[in-house]
């Protein structure tokens, strides 16, 4: 008798799990984020707003096993326009937000630093402020911000950040000096703060100070049309991967090192650069080109 409870038990339960449905307060996030954002016009909404996101798989909306949590939103190009609520940090168990070229504005709010991301993908669209909604993900792999009107300084969130691969704040308006954590992204390969107005010395020529440069897996590094000031190591460190470096368009000084001439691409012009050049640098204005060219005071 009791062996035949117990499994009358089990199956109670098992058909629950199975019956699980999202939690009103993420049902509500996700229907801000619908009419916040214009969802009426979008070039994919098939569902939205139909009962329950997950049985009713609302367009880029991924769930987990059991139907009960939000686990990503994926809407890129979709003609979103309007600002994103604060409400998505009921979103508990979100890890992704992919909100790629669409025309989202205004500020990011700060509520979403407070979710689990391992990828924010918010770059080409027109969002302003500042990036204070950066929180301590130290699961985030995937940071894009570039292509919007971000303003002011990049917090020093960056300490646990070890499993960051790529992260993006070109074109932008951002300025100051970069947060010392970003010594600290050990993991990264690409890091693009391009058209920026960021300042400060990216490296002051001392081996006492740990740098951008000592960054030991960054194969692309892009720092061109800032206001960064600064020399370039005379050595980079034997672990160091980078192959692509452009620097162009800033202030830094001092005499190109010989290490150039090993990237698969560069570009140093418009900076105050002493002679004489390396090798390269001298062979590529000899062919006319400006890699190099330019660059001695």
């Amino acid at each position: 008798m009791k062996a035949i409870l117990v499994l009358a038990l089990l199956a109670v339960a098992a058909f629950a799990v199975s019956e699980a449905t999202v939690s009103s307060t993420q049902r509500s996030a996700l229907v801000d984020l619908y009419k916040g954002t214009h969802g009426e016009s979008w070039t994919k909404n098939t569902n939205w707003l139909a009962d329950d996101p997950c049985t009713n798989q609302w367009a880029g909306v991924t769930c987990d096993s059991t139907g009960a949590n939000i686990l990503r939103i994926e809407l890129p190009l979709n003609r979103l326009s309007g600002t994103l609520s604060s409400s998505l940090s009921a979103l508990t168990a979100c890890e992704s937000l992919y909100f790629k070229n669409n025309k989202l504005s205004g500020t990011v709010p700060t509520s979403i630093s407070n979710l689990p991301l391992t990828s924010l993908h918010l770059e080409q669209n027109l969002l302003s402020g500042s990036l204070n909604f950066i929180g301590n993900w130290s699961d985030m792999n995937y940071l894009y911000l570039s292509d919007n009107a971000f303003t002011g300084t990049v917090p020093d969130a960056f300490y646990s950040y070890s499993k960051l691969k790529w992260i993006d704040l070109s074109f932008n308006a951002l300025s100051g000096s970069l947060p010392k954590s970003m010594v600290y992204l050990t993991n990264a390969e690409f890091v693009d703060l391009s058209d920026n107005a960021f300042t400060g010395v990216l490296y002051d020529g001392s081996n006492l100070t740990a740098s951008i440069f000592d960054l030991p897996q960054v194969n692309e590094f892009y720092v061109e049309n800032n206001h960064f000031t600064g020399v370039l190591p005379a050595e980079l460190p034997s672990w160091n991967k980078m192959k692509y470096y452009f620097a162009n368009g800033n202030q830094l000084s001092g005499v190109i090192p010989s290490w150039v001439c090993n990237m698969i691409s560069y570009n140093l012009q418009s900076n105050r650069f002493n002679c004489p050049l390396p090798s390269c640098c001298q062979q590529e204005c000899d062919r006319g080109y400006i890699k190099c060219c330019g660059t001695c005071a």
